[in-house]
């Protein structure tokens, strides 16, 4: 497998060479042809623009210094002829001649003919086969119509050989190319390390938390995509260190929850079988107590069970329109033992209809479990408060205890699976512990809005809302209490 520091390293280099490919292409091997061509059209297009002057002005001074000028300036040598072949005009280059001066009379006959034949405004003569021509050489003949008299043009020009330059320019681009591609592999090599080292140490530290070691961490070294990449590798880092610690708390609540009612169904079971189970009075009272303990592991695996399905998106929300301040009174009912028995108070003043639109069955779960999560962490005074108002066309219902409140690391967690502030395991009255977890996904799948609001020391407000509802037909609502059965047989015994 090629590591991606290599990859990287040879990408780098395929991309310098792209670049020195074509240098070398257009500045070596087409440089000559390309200075023939240029050089070629240059006076071509010189031959156009004197006959273009002649044919308008004639042969007369003005015209006269038009062609010195354009051969002074594409380096060119002119010829002017009358139709009979006459000499008119003639610039010639001082420092190596002109071509047609060098060719035989027969050959100079042999272009003028040419050109008083064709009458053409340009023509190219081929002059590879000229062995007179030491240098690449071209020239051009026109056929001149002027308002006063014929005339015919002969345009030539040598191009200096190139091949001198050619080596120097390959020498320097050799000098050039080779530090350039050791400059290139050494950059290329610090580059892709600096990406690979960060790479590799968040592989590293993966294997590490792979073998259980979660408290592995990466620096966090750049400020670009792999910094957020380790960024988000220590983050979940963390996580796994917190639902470790879930892990660990989970099997430690759940083993508490259940080694006590087992130990007492257990003892009570044997205590009926050896000493009790003649009489009557004595093994009713501690078959109450089984039945009871029965109910509250029921109760913990119920939760556990209702908590998994919510999370993994087996249970579906059944949606109707119900009053909301007659199912809170209605549940209130279920904590009169707990009023009476052992002095608590619940505060609420009933409010009028407030109709919501939500699944009953489930609302009344959420307060079901924030309730009992009050009642076992209120104050020694034993009270809670519980408000219904209207908040922004929402429903607003707060829940309020006067224990020992939360501190404010603990805000964000206490919502977690199987969190518990309290890591004795005490308990006042019965609970599975991850009541505010159901909580939460209750009302996460409802997509309405609730949180916590505490200081240590000074107790805690738990609070949800429901959108108030208004127009509806009354064939929609539903009475709380004819659903009070069914709601029964699912919620946890308080």
């Amino acid at each position: 497998m090629e590591s991606i520091r290599f990859k990287l390293w040879s990408t780098i280099i395929v991309l310098v060479l792209l670049i020195l490919i074509p240098i070398w292409y257009f500045q070596v091997i087409r440089l000559e042809q390309s200075y023939l061509e240029a050089r070629f059209k240059d006076a071509e297009n010189a031959t156009m623009s004197i006959h273009e002057t002649i044919k308008e002005y004639g042969q007369g001074d003005k015209s006269s210094k038009v062609m010195s000028s354009i051969a002074n300036e594409d380096e060119i040598c002119v010829f002017l002829f009358d139709e009979n072949g006459s000499p008119v005009h003639d610039y010639t280059m001082a420092d190596i001649g002109c071509v047609y001066d060098k060719l035989v009379e027969e050959q100079q006959y042999e272009i003028l003919s040419s050109i008083k034949e064709l009458k053409y405004p340009i023509i190219q003569f081929d002059t590879s086969n000229q062995s007179a021509l030491d240098y690449p050489a071209a020239i051009y003949g026109s056929y001149i119509e002027a308002t006063r008299g014929k005339y015919l043009l002969v345009v030539s020009t040598y191009v200096t050989p190139v091949g001198r330059v050619l080596e120097v320019l390959k020498s320097q681009l050799m000098m050039l190319t080779l530090p350039l591609l050791i400059a290139a592999s050494i950059i290329a090599f610090f580059i892709a390390r600096s990406f690979s080292r960060p790479i590799m140490k968040l592989s590293n530290a993966a294997k590490e938390i792979a073998k259980g070691n979660y408290d592995t961490r990466v620096e966090e070294e750049n400020d670009d995509e792999i910094g957020i990449l380790q960024q988000n590798f220590n983050y979940m880092g963390e996580q796994i260190c917190q639902l470790e610690e879930l892990r660990r708390d989970l099997i430690a609540n759940v083993s508490h929850d259940l080694k006590t009612p087992l130990t007492m169904i257990r003892g009570y079971a044997e205590t009926i079988k050896d000493l009790t189970g003649d009489y009557k009075e004595k093994r009713e009272q501690q078959l109450d107590i089984i039945i009871e303990e029965s109910d509250r592991l029921n109760a913990l695996v119920n939760d556990m069970l209702n908590l998994s399905r919510f999370q993994s998106g087996q249970i579906t929300l059944e949606r109707v329109v119900f009053d909301l301040n007659e199912m809170i009174l209605n549940t209130l009912q279920q904590y009169d033992l707990l009023i009476t028995n052992q002095g608590y108070t619940i505060n609420y003043e009933p409010q009028g209809p407030c109709f919501v639109y939500a699944d009953i069955l489930r609302m009344k779960q959420v307060l079901y479990n924030i309730l009992n999560n009050a009642v076992n962490h209120t104050g020694e005074d034993k009270k809670i408060d519980i408000r219904l108002f209207l908040k922004n066309e929402r429903y607003r219902v707060e829940i309020k205890d006067t224990g020992m409140g939360i501190a404010k690391e603990d805000l964000i967690r206490i919502w977690d699976r199987y969190y518990k502030i309290d890591k004795s395991g005490k308990r006042r009255v019965a609970g599975t512990g991850i009541g505010l977890a159901i909580v939460k996904s209750i009302l996460s799948a409802h997509e309405t809005l609730f949180g916590v609001e505490s200081e240590y020391g000074h107790g805690a407000t738990f609070w949800f809302e429901l959108e108030k509802v208004e127009h509806f037909k009354k064939a929609e609502t539903i009475v709380v209490s004819e659903e009070q059965k069914k709601i029964e047989h699912e919620e946890e015994n308080v």
